[in-house]
């Protein structure tokens, strides 16, 4: 059986969002029509607290943008966004009326970096999603969604390492930046990810 998941289509990564994707609303429509075609839809929202260690707020001085190191981890400081039961949390417009079977949570513990549909960062946190789809009899799951070389990108290899067959909806997703997408495309293409 097949499953759609829906990566990170929130309102605060669309355009006008705190961490806007130039280009991200043209994917909208397209997740819309492609659920259709599922009997299984599952989607991945980040969900952060706001006191989360990767937001620039909790730490002064500093700046969006600046690599900073916590505790021997090196850290990407951000603007807040999808901040737990926030506006900019919910799901795009016109997905609200969409049948999601299954939401996984994602950067939840202020102390984890979101890393994709299945995982927190170095799998301490799961999500649930392996599990969900499995007792689904899911065996192929299909990708869409945001950010295309952050989430979408680990989630089809956290999924492939999982044992399910990976497909990403390459209309469904945004390639940038686009010289980090290519690489990471062809590195996808290499480990037998189809692009539908």
């Amino acid at each position: 059986m097949k499953a759609l998941i829906i990566i990170g289509l929130q309102i605060d990564l669309l355009p006008l969002g705190a961490a806007e994707t130039e280009g991200a609303e043209l994917i909208v429509p397209v997740i819309k029509e492609a659920v259709n075609h599922y009997d299984v839809i599952a989607a991945a929202r980040f969900s952060h607290p706001a006191e989360h260690k990767m937001f620039v707020a909790n730490y002064p001085w500093r700046r969006p943008g600046q690599e900073i190191e916590v505790m021997g981890e090196k850290i990407l400081l951000k603007h807040y966004y999808c901040i737990q039961n926030s506006f900019g949390a919910e799901l795009a417009s016109g997905l609200e009326s969409t049948t999601i079977d299954f939401t996984a949570w994602m950067g939840t513990d202020q102390k984890l970096l979101p890393h994709s549909a299945f995982f927190d960062e170095n799998r301490q946190l799961d999500t649930g999603l392996a599990d969900f789809l499995r007792s689904k009899q899911v065996d192929e799951i299909h990708l869409a969604g945001l950010p295309y070389t952050d989430t979408v990108f680990q989630t089809a290899l956290d999924g492939l390492e999982l044992g399910f067959e990976v497909g990403i909806l390459k209309n469904a997703v945004v390639p940038k930046p686009a010289e980090k997408a290519r690489e990471l495309t062809r590195h996808l293409k290499k480990m037998g990810i189809q692009f539908l």
